[in-house]
This record gives C-alpha cells, structure tokens and sequence, in this order.
C-alpha cells in the first residue's frame, strides 16, 4: 500500500512531469517485484507459522534483495523475472557445446531480425 502511495504522490506533488516520465517505468517494475516477492514469501511459509509471531528466517538477506530488485537486465530491459528465477539467473549457467549452440543461434536470430 505505501508502494502505490508514494508513486501517486511523486507523480501529482514531488516530481516535475519532466523528470518523473522518466523513471516511473523502471519504478513501477521495482514496485511490482516487490509485492511478487511478499507474495512469493508468503506463499513458501507454512501455514502452522503464520499464526505465530512473525519470523525473518523466510526473508532474503539486503543485498540478494538489492541485486533483484535493480537487477539493469530486468528492471530497465525487461522482462519481468520473480525472484527465484533471478536466484537461477545469477548463479550462472554451466557452458557446454549444447549452451554454445544456443547463444549462436539466438545471435544468428538476432542479426535476422535487423
């Protein structure tokens, strides 16, 4: 709630127009992983400890959040990615002939679509 709160205020009271167009695409992606990350959080934590007072060993620690959250490849570029697919993406991908062939590829349809 304050998330939507204080993009409605930058947009009417803080920021000028000018300025504001320009970054409210890549806040309004920074607003939206976060409540994906609350509801993914919230769906991992089993239901017999929801009812007992809130816990932070479900949560991510600063700079994993960080890195998610103004991650340039998705927040400015697109597309959207949740959390765990993030994780999967920056923990890298084991090269092999068949990743190889696919970054080929995908250049070769890249230079294609020009």
């Amino acid at each position: 709630g304050a998330c939507v709160i204080f993009i409605v205020v930058c947009e009417l009271f803080i920021v000028s127009a000018v300025e504001w167009h320009k970054i409210r695409g890549s806040l309004l992606v920074v607003v939206m992983k976060l409540i994906s990350l609350s509801f993914d959080i919230d769906a991992s934590i089993p239901l017999s400890e929801k009812k007992s007072p809130p816990s932070t060993s479900h949560l991510p620690n600063f700079i994993s959040y960080l890195s998610y959250s103004i991650f340039p490849a998705t927040t400015i570029f697109g597309p959207y990615t949740t959390y765990d697919e993030h994780l999967k993406y920056t923990a890298g991908v084991k090269m092999s002939l068949n990743w190889l062939f696919n970054v080929i590829r995908g250049l070769v349809f890249a230079i294609l679509c020009l």
